[in-house]
């Protein structure tokens, strides 16, 4: 368990540099740019997300599970693997940027073709992507450093040339380019893991399409339902609800990436097991996963509520009020997207049960576009929120329905009970402290720091035992680094 748990806080410790990088571009971005041009930006890159994941037809989640099966097996086989997998990658990945490049350049206006060809590089990037290839057989250092030197990079270049409105396009220019570049460095790393070489065998490749497809399905349905409320948006509404829309979801999925950081570690070693017949090891892994996100979503979910006003009034500017009223109808998502990672990503897609995956995407989808298709017209972004937020929702429940046999709810009802009792404490507190009259950004931080400080607290005062545990790994692997 130690080596998952170092994977862990290494993935974490990237993917809390990956949330304070934005917040640290957000601001300036909102104030520079503005809500039309934010949305702008959101609605044509919706449009990207969509490709890419039909470009992808699932081999990040599939890829990632195989390679964990194939990791001990040999350079010559994890070879041919990777190989098979990643042409059909390629192939997806070309037939899209074809068909982009052909609607962009029959775009109405000048701006609206430079926008969309700009963002096109996005999907260029992922030719290149095989970041499924190294944290299928557990290289996190390597694909953290990769990511995070480029990520500095971008944010570097956008202080130095994103100056006002009018640049936009400098704006995607930057994001999607270091996208593209980082992508392509990975391929140093794989050298070492595979042969470089391409391998073609189309008996190999036919294998994998059949069950890259029933995994594809449920991205694809799950994409459409997290992008086509934007375009729902623009066509009813404006860019400026768009762009409202758009931050409220970028804020509350910052938090998420701390959460969501887990399935990256666990799936290849549930896959693995699952793929030996460790029923019982697999249900260990899943009781340790369930324990981590409930007891982080719960208060993640409630603090985000309770400090949303303050916090988007510094964070974004008074253009942007809106946005807090967003945050507070979607923050529970934190927790139903928490739950849905690991019964979706980590039980369902590591055992290969897709099909039952795709069905709770598909009813997820479904709610998601019939009521924004209904109410967004009369009431815009706030409609786009709700529907996210009961569309997240029935996931969670009908994939707990599915998986309900791997989960001991017994073992974690208990500390589920703890975290809602800690967590409505930390509430009260954050409530009070948003009554002192100092300035927001200083209430913002001591609601963070001392909610924080009284969540933990109450679960140490009340002998929560997956704390201890936490406490005793961090421990262990502290003393093994200095025997070292």
């Amino acid at each position: 368990m130690n080596k998952i748990v170092v994977n862990y806080l290494f993935n974490a410790s990237y993917q809390l540099l990956v949330v304070l990088l934005p917040f640290i571009t957000m601001p300036y971005i909102a104030r520079v740019l503005g809500p039309e041009m934010l949305g702008v930006n959101a609605y044509t890159y919706s449009i990207i997300q969509i490709l890419i994941i039909v470009g992808m037809v699932g081999i990040p989640l599939y890829g990632n599970r195989q390679i964990g099966i194939y990791a001990d097996k040999g350079k010559e086989k994890l070879s041919q693997e990777f190989w098979s997998i990643y042409l059909i990658q390629f192939v997806g990945i070309i037939t899209c940027l074809v068909f982009y490049t052909f609607y962009s350049l029959s775009l109405s206006s000048e701006f609206w073709i430079k926008i969309s060809l700009l963002q096109g590089l996005h999907l260029l990037g992922f030719l290149f992507d095989i970041s499924w290839l190294l944290i299928g057989v557990q290289k996190l250092k390597e694909t953290v450093t990769r990511n995070l030197i480029f990520k500095i990079l971008a944010v570097i270049l956008i202080f130095t040339f994103v100056k006002d409105e009018n640049d936009l396009d400098l704006y995607i220019l930057i994001m999607s380019g270091s996208m593209v570049l980082g992508q392509i460095v990975i391929w140093y790393y794989a050298k070492d893991i595979i042969h470089i070489k391409p391998y073609i065998n189309i008996q190999s490749l036919k294998k994998h399409i059949k069950p890259i497809m029933i995994l594809f399905l449920p991205q694809i349905l799950g994409q459409l339902y997290l992008s086509l409320d934007k375009v729902i948006l623009k066509v009813f509404t404006t860019e400026v609800q768009v762009a409202y829309y758009d931050q409220a979801l970028k804020i509350v999925k910052l938090v998420l990436t701390i959460v969501t950081s887990i399935g990256v570690v666990m799936l290849p070693n549930i896959s693995s097991e699952f793929a030996k017949g460790n029923k019982e090891k697999v249900k260990y892994y899943v009781e340790k996963v369930f324990r981590y996100i409930l007891f982080i979503t719960i208060p993640m979910a409630i603090g985000l509520y309770s400090i949303s006003s303050n916090f988007v009034q510094w964070f974004l500017g008074p253009e942007f009020l809106e946005v807090a009223d967003l945050i507070k109808i979607i923050s529970p998502i934190i927790f139903f997207i928490g739950l849905g990672s690991l019964f979706g990503i980590q039980i369902l897609a590591a055992i290969g049960d897709s099909k039952k995956l795709t069905i709770s995407i598909f009813f997820g989808a479904l709610i998601s576009v019939t009521l924004s298709l209904i109410l967004v017209p009369k009431y815009g972004s706030y409609a786009a929120a709700f529907s996210t937020l009961l569309a997240e929702a029935a996931v969670a429940v009908i994939q707990f329905y599915f998986v309900k046999e791997y989960i001991q709810l017994k073992r974690v009802s208990k500390s589920f009970c703890l975290y809602i009792i800690s967590s409505m404490l930390m509430m009260v507190a954050i409530y009070f402290i948003g009554l002192l009259d100092i300035s927001v950004i200083l209430k913002t931080f001591l609601q963070v720091s001392l909610g924080s400080v009284i969540y933990i607290g109450v679960l140490g005062l009340l002998k929560e035992e997956f704390v201890f545990d936490v406490k005793k790994e961090v421990i262990s692997i502290a003393i093994g680094k200095k025997s070292n």
